[in-house]
């Protein structure tokens, strides 16, 4: 992920090299690099960033201010330690934009537009219907078929919410829950979720097929928000 023109903490070694003791102010043959080791004893993960861009290292930049205070203690220019890439430090040359850098610039514009369209045409309310797992239809003595549901309703507002769940299609069919409830009015509070079964009925003669389309609509306050499709599975013997 790396190449030269990454920026990364880095140390000047054209500049600081050779590294050795010198007085504030003093003409001296060595490089700006006084050898004082403090950059390495502040470093976090121990490491001498003057030996180049290395894994441990976390770009803390701690290395970096202690550097610039000695650095204006003998009176030299600051960032003999600083944010640069190979390039800039062997060449002189400030190459702020290459290819990595602007395809990684439009993938993140990419992500940021995607994103933000999710966010503003996100529904208020997120509904999960699916048949209960390992059951399959059941015949009742008035001669209609049900399936189990379960189902999750998720308020994503902070705002109370009323939820209705409302069988669309196919025509006839009737919604009860499991244990007795009234499905057509769902509380949910600020931020909350409801969870529960239901079945699904419908009479025998109006299934024409093994896998019966089933619609159910998703109100929030009197507001159509979702339609939830489904199957409804029933016995082939009752075709007409």
């Amino acid at each position: 992920m790396l190449d030269k023109n990454s920026i990364v903490v880095a140390y000047d070694f054209i500049r600081g090299e050779p590294r050795g003791s010198r007085k504030k102010d003093a003409v001296s043959q060595t490089g700006d690099c006084v050898d004082c080791h403090r950059c390495v004893q502040v470093c976090p993960t121990g490491i001498d960033i003057r030996n180049g861009t290395q894994l441990e290292c976390i770009n803390c930049t701690a290395c970096i201010d202690e550097c610039n205070d000695v650095m204006r203690k003998i009176h030299q220019p600051e960032g003999l330690i600083r944010y640069a890439s190979m390039h800039e430090i062997t060449n002189g040359i400030k190459k702020r934009i290459t290819w990595r850098s602007g395809a990684y610039s439009i993938v993140l514009c990419i992500l940021a537009t995607l994103v933000t369209y999710l966010l503003l045409t996100r529904s208020d309310i997120e509904t999960t219907v699916l048949r209960t797992p390992g059951m399959t239809y059941q015949k009742q003595k008035n001669n209609s078929i049900t399936n189990m549901y379960n189902f999750e309703v998720i308020n994503k507002t902070f705002e109370e919410q009323q939820v209705k769940l409302v069988m669309s299609e196919p025509a006839g069919a009737v919604m009860r829950m499991v244990d007795g409830t009234d499905p057509a009015i769902l509380v949910l509070g600020e931020d909350g979720m409801v969870k529960g079964s239901f079945f699904i009925e419908i009479s025998d003669t109006s299934i024409k097929q093994n896998n019966t389309p089933a619609i159910l609509n998703v109100y929030s306050n009197g507001e159509l928000v979702d339609r939830i499709a489904t199957n409804f599975v029933g016995p082939v013997q009752f075709k007409n």
